[in-house]
């Protein structure tokens, strides 16, 4: 499956568990999708800030860094010192 595939059938969660007819179940099954999405947040966290440290080696600027991944250069700084927000 392709990351595109996969993050189509991300975005497409809220819309299925709110189609789950039981209230219980679907607030189980939304509590579950969440603390999943919240571990896999840190982890992929940890997959980014090393490339993005990796940039600043390679000699790009914070500036242009920010530009490719659509966010600010101090943003940049902040997520190559590991800084969560």
């Amino acid at each position: 499956m392709e990351i595109n595939d996969i993050l189509a059938r991300v975005r497409q969660l809220p819309d299925e568990l709110a189609t789950v007819s039981d209230p219980l179940t679907r607030a189980r099954l939304v509590g579950d999708v969440l603390t999943t999405f919240a571990d896999t947040e840190r982890a992929l966290k940890e997959v980014r800030r090393p490339a993005v440290v990796a940039l600043r080696e390679q000699g790009m600027t914070m500036r242009a860094i920010g530009e490719e991944l659509g966010v600010s250069a101090s943003r940049v700084d902040q997520i190559s010192r590991g800084i969560s927000g």
